[in-house]
């Protein structure tokens, strides 16, 4: 788990006792010690290394103020907590970081800027154009973190429109998701998978069209390691190079999008292995935002 705390001189946040709000560990326990929680925390399926901010008390976001600003350095999300007594009453994902996060900052007058950690630039946060508002997620198609979802699966270089929604996959092992190898970080492995290439496909049906609106956007929920390419109805969805060290969400192509119907769609996948540990699995959310919402605004 990782987590966000209001730390305070003499007190005692538990660890290794405890991971977040979770009970971990008794070798350290005491009986006299008294262990305060954190205000926010969240496993290793929505990042791996949180990236504490600031309490923001700038003059160009009025409806930000009073909310710490934080992240995860290797999904690069970014949230916006709120807490009363150390008890949190609102997070919200505010967008996502276009460099894993090394650090935040803050100017004069209390203006946010965020440290790059891949490219070493420092980009400006304007949270003015934040909405509060929490976003709402639709699954679309279930990954295997909770339960195993059904695959056809070829570890065999298949002919060329393996990916097409027309293509023939009967001769394909039917075998239930994630696959890869259980020493790989955050992997929920129920198919093991060691060789370099891996091929999938499967379908699922939408109730209802996806795109119901322009302020819903569509985004793949996937755990890759290594180097992947996601296709949605023969349509190319998403080029993923190295890997995830978790669950994360990644936006799909606008031209991938709109080929969501309602009815059955096709997901087909090519997952390649590198080096180290090995895994793969995905599904699709609808992420549903009020009209008024948009992300925080990075500049360099």
């Amino acid at each position: 788990m990782e987590e966000v705390a209001i730390v305070r001189a003499g007190e005692n946040h538990g660890w290794n006792v405890m991971e977040g709000f979770t009970p971990f560990s008794n070798q350290y326990r005491r009986d006299d010690a008294k262990y305060v929680p954190p205000v926010f925390a969240y496993s290793h399926r929505m990042g791996v290394s949180v990236t504490a901010g600031h309490v923001y008390r700038g003059q160009r976001a009025p409806a930000m103020v009073g909310r710490h600003i934080c992240g995860d350095f290797e999904s690069r999300r970014l949230w916006a907590l709120a807490q009363t007594n150390r008890v949190l009453t609102s997070v919200v994902e505010i967008g996502r970081a276009p460099t894993r996060i090394a650090s935040f900052a803050e100017d004069g007058e209390g203006e946010l800027y965020l440290v790059g950690y891949d490219l070493g630039i420092i980009y400006r946060v304007n949270l003015a154009t934040v909405d509060p508002t929490p976003l709402q997620t639709r699954v679309l198609a279930e990954t295997s973190e909770r339960e195993p979802v059904r695959w056809r699966y070829s570890l065999q270089l298949p002919a060329g429109d393996w990916f097409r929604p027309e293509f023939n996959d009967a001769s394909w092992t039917n075998a239930p998701g994630g696959f890869g190898t259980r020493d790989t970080p955050g992997a929920v492995v129920r198919t093991e998978w060691r060789t370099r290439d891996i091929w999938l496909r499967r379908t699922f049906d939408v109730s209802t069209n996806a795109m119901l609106a322009s302020a819903h956007s569509i985004a793949l929920r996937l755990h890759h390691d290594e180097d992947t390419e996601v296709y949605l109805n023969g349509v190319e969805a998403a080029r993923l190079p190295r890997w995830t060290s978790g669950y994360t969400e990644v936006p799909i192509s606008p031209e991938a999008a709109r080929t969501l119907r309602a009815g059955t769609n096709v997901m087909a996948i090519h997952c390649r292995q590198n080096s180290g540990g090995q895994y793969i699995d995905a599904g699709l959310l609808e992420l549903i935002r009020p009209t008024s919402v948009s992300s925080a605004k990075l500049s360099p």
